[in-house]
């Protein structure tokens, strides 16, 4: 369930999944009318459901047997939205992602911690490597601790993204001002490599340590590596 409320964009796309009848915009207007939801209208209009709602909605969800299906369509909503974010991010409509990426980011947090019960550890890898160029140049700490906590996961050893976690971890590093622990990760994820994206992430987050550190025939040349290869899409 979502931790943040929504927007409209994002209750009209949840009915049409579910086939609801009906215009979601009057339901929400009713809703808010009766006291049921509040409505802030501080910039985008959010929509957020009062906590004794929620709680009877989970529980509502639980005897329903409905309630993985419903974590599953926040998932699949965050993971939509983080490959949003990262095609967003490096066009022209940068600030608009950047916006919304700080507007979800309790939603995208609620996604995490979904993502992270036993079974899930493939779309914990997802959400994170689709964060992973959007978060690394904002100050959105949670985010970048979710790189350290996939690679504390015993799940991580063999897994065939392997390269792309340590990839993405040595990039945050980097960005908290410690590129020795970046330099180790990037290593030890290009000793892993399986995949152009993970080589890709392993050599940026190697030659920006090694920038960091003055090493610059080292930074050269795993620069121009990377730039040779196919990129992280």
């Amino acid at each position: 369930m979502f931790a943040d409320g929504l927007d409209l964009d994002t209750a009209e796309h949840i009915a049409g999944e579910l086939g609801l009848v009906g215009d979601p915009a009057g339901a929400l207007a009713h809703l808010v009318d009766a006291s049921m939801i509040d409505a802030s209208f501080e910039g985008r209009t959010r929509y957020r459901m009062l906590e004794t709602l929620r709680a009877f909605g989970h529980d509502r969800l639980v005897a329903a047997g409905e309630l993985d299906d419903a974590n599953d369509r926040l998932l699949r909503w965050a993971w939509d939205l983080a490959g949003w974010i990262d095609r967003t991010a490096a066009s022209e409509s940068e600030p608009d992602a950047d916006a919304t990426l700080r507007r979800e980011v309790r939603n995208l947090a609620a996604a995490w911690r979904l993502a992270r019960a036993p079974g899930r550890f493939d779309d914990a890898v997802a959400l994170l490597v689709r964060l992973r160029e959007a978060c690394s140049w904002r100050d959105l700490i949670e985010i970048r601790g979710w790189g350290d906590e996939l690679i504390n996961d015993p799940e991580l050893a063999g897994h065939p993204r392997e390269a792309e976690v340590l990839g993405t971890a040595a990039l945050f590093a980097y960005h908290r001002g410690d590129p020795e622990f970046a330099a180790r990760l990037a290593r030890r994820g290009l000793a892993r490599a399986t995949s152009p994206a993970g080589r890709w992430f392993c050599l940026e987050g190697l030659a920006l340590a090694e920038s960091s550190r003055g090493e610059w025939a080292g930074c050269r040349r795993h620069a121009l590596e990377a730039a040779a290869g196919t990129g992280p899409r």
